[in-house]
């Protein structure tokens, strides 16, 4: 007697875009931020890299991988294939469950009306990867984090890059008061020719209990004074979460602390949600101009190439 052989259906872009897009709005419900990252100085720690290429994993990818390291108490910053781990010796525990992550793939065909031009179909394609949380191998044992994952004394934390990254930008940066915010150029100043064109206004120093909540708000503003630059002219709860994420990538890169919960911004976790709920392509657009932001803020201090790039293929 013969056995059918099961069918196996293919996923469409828009089915991987829901899954993707569920589980980001239940880790939310949940009160997790995957792009906020625990800070560690552990070199071996922090945002998603592959473990081949060294390069960070880009759009929504980071988020994916973010919410299984918090979900399983993954410190390693290292992710790759099964196949990948196998080929610098390592061996993936049996039993373990793996990480789906999305890319973009290209495919050109014949326009159906004009048999000389070729237009351009994207698609999402998937893989899966593994931590080397979950990956046995004495090989690897140089990957692995081996300090502790507390926050060290403000003193020894090298603060300059973000203050490089602030004086680069050249943004006209305000202090006093007890707000953040940026203020927009107006038909009545006459951006950007006039000095108090726009402007971000902060608190004093002073003010914050730590200085790491001082930068992480001031690359939150900066990313709305990027706006005008960038000519994006969005909705404004998309705003918000490109400027949460931003912010995070930035401080990721150049090794300042970040909060680990996303509490200061409650207000506005609600419309996230319901925003990812009727579009299930807009975490993948937010995603991808956070990325955009990042590298803008980092280039004006000359940072951008300790960006590593590793595309999930941004629509």
């Amino acid at each position: 007697m013969k056995v059918a052989k099961k069918e196996f259906k293919r996923k469409s872009s828009d089915e991987i875009r829901q899954e993707i897009t569920n589980k980001m709005i239940d880790a939310l419900k949940q009160g997790k931020s995957p792009w906020r990252r625990p800070w560690n100085m552990d070199p071996n720690c922090g945002f998603p890299r592959n473990i081949e290429s060294k390069k960070l994993y880009r759009g929504v990818n980071p988020f994916l991988l973010e919410i299984t390291a918090l979900d399983n108490g993954f410190k390693s910053q290292w992710w790759a294939t099964y196949k990948q781990w196998q080929g610098r010796g390592g061996q993936v525990r049996k039993g373990q469950k793996g990480t789906t992550v999305v890319f973009w793939s290209v495919l050109e065909v014949s326009d159906e009306k004009d048999a000389n031009k070729k237009k351009k179909i994207f698609f999402l394609k998937h893989y899966v990867l593994f931590n080397l949380d979950q990956v046995d191998g004495d090989s690897l044992d140089k990957y692995r984090p081996v300090k502790e994952g507390e926050l060290i004394a403000d003193g020894h934390i090298n603060w300059e890059p973000a203050e490089d990254i602030i004086k680069a930008s050249n943004a006209v940066v305000k202090s006093g008061g007890n707000r953040a915010f940026y203020m927009r150029p107006t038909p009545d100043n006459s951006f950007p020719d006039h000095k108090d064109g726009d402007y971000i206004q902060m608190p004093h120093r002073r003010q914050f209990s730590e200085i790491r909540d001082y930068y992480d708000t001031i690359f939150h503003e900066l990313t709305h004074w990027t706006e005008v630059r960038r000519k994006w002219n969005g909705a404004y709860a998309m705003g918000e979460l490109i400027a949460e994420i931003s912010s995070c990538f930035v401080s990721a890169q150049i090794n300042v602390p970040q909060s680990e919960c996303i509490e200061n911004h409650q207000q506005y976790v609600l419309g996230w949600i319901k925003e990812m709920e009727n579009d299930p392509k807009w975490i993948f657009r937010a995603a991808a101009e956070a990325n955009k932001v990042a590298d803008m803020l980092l280039g004006f201090a000359g940072l951008s190439d300790k960006i590593k790039i590793h595309e999930d293929g941004e629509e």
